[in-house]
C-alpha cells in the first residue's frame, strides 16, 4: 500500500474537517500530491504556490497536509494532538454532565427541603431532637410516611389524635361541670 510507502501510519487522522474532508478521516497519500506538483502556470505566477488553487477540494486539501509536507508535524505529533483534543472533548462532556449532576443534586435536595417542611406543616412529622435534621434524615422520614397503610398509623398522627379525643373528652367534661354548677346553684 502507497501510505506505508510514503510513511504514513493507517491511524493517523485529520484533526479538523472542512468542506470536502470530514474531520477524522484517514489521511492518505492523496493528501501530499498538491505539495509535489507544479506546472508552468505555478512556476510563472507571483500569487500562487500551488497549481489548482482555485479547486476548493486541493486548496483544503493542502490547509490539512502543510506542516505535515514542512516537516514540522510529523505523524506521531498529529496523533498525539488528535489524541488530545478527543480528551479534551471528553473532558468538556464530563465536566458538563458533572455540573448538570450537581444541579439536579441541589434541585433533589430542595425539593427534599420543600416536601419535608410541608410534611412538617400538615403535622405528619414531629420534631425530635433539637438540631436540625440533616437531609438524608429528612429523606428517611419521608421515606417512612410513604410506607405507611393509614395515616392513623403515622406516629405524629396518632399522637395528635390522641390529644384531639383528650381535648374534646376534656372539653365534654367541663361542659358537664358547667351544666351541674348552674343547676345547682
Amino acid at each position: 500500500h502507497l501510505n506505508y510507502e510514503f510513511g504514513i501510519n493507517s491511524s493517523l487522522k485529520i484533526p479538523y474537517g472542512g468542506r470536502f474532508i470530514q474531520q477524522g478521516s484517514k489521511v492518505s497519500y492523496r493528501y501530499f500530491i498538491p505539495h509535489c506538483f507544479i506546472d508552468q502556470t505555478t512556476l510563472t505566477s507571483s500569487e500562487h504556490l500551488y497549481s489548482k488553487i482555485s479547486d476548493l477540494k486541493t486548496r483544503e486539501r493542502i490547509d490539512r497536509t502543510f506542516d505535515m509536507a514542512l516537516g514540522s508535524e510529523n505523524a506521531e505529533t498529529m496523533i498525539m494532538r488528535t489524541r488530545l483534543e478527543e480528551l479534551q472533548r471528553n473532558l468538556a462532556r464530563i465536566e458538563y454532565k458533572q455540573s448538570a449532576s450537581k444541579d439536579s443534586y441541589f434541585n433533589f435536595e430542595s425539593e427534599i427541603e420543600s416536601l419535608y417542611d410541608r410534611a412538617y406543616y400538615f403535622g405528619l412529622i414531629s420534631e425530635s431532637s433539637k438540631n436540625e435534621p440533616t437531609v438524608s434524615d429528612k429523606l428517611e422520614n419521608l421515606k417512612a410516611i410513604v410506607n405507611y397503610k393509614d395515616i392513623n398509623e403515622i406516629p405524629a398522627i396518632n399522637e395528635r389524635t390522641k390529644t384531639e379525643k383528650e381535648l374534646f373528652l376534656l372539653k365534654k367534661e367541663l361542659t358537664d361541670i358547667n351544666e351541674y354548677i348552674e343547676t345547682n346553684t
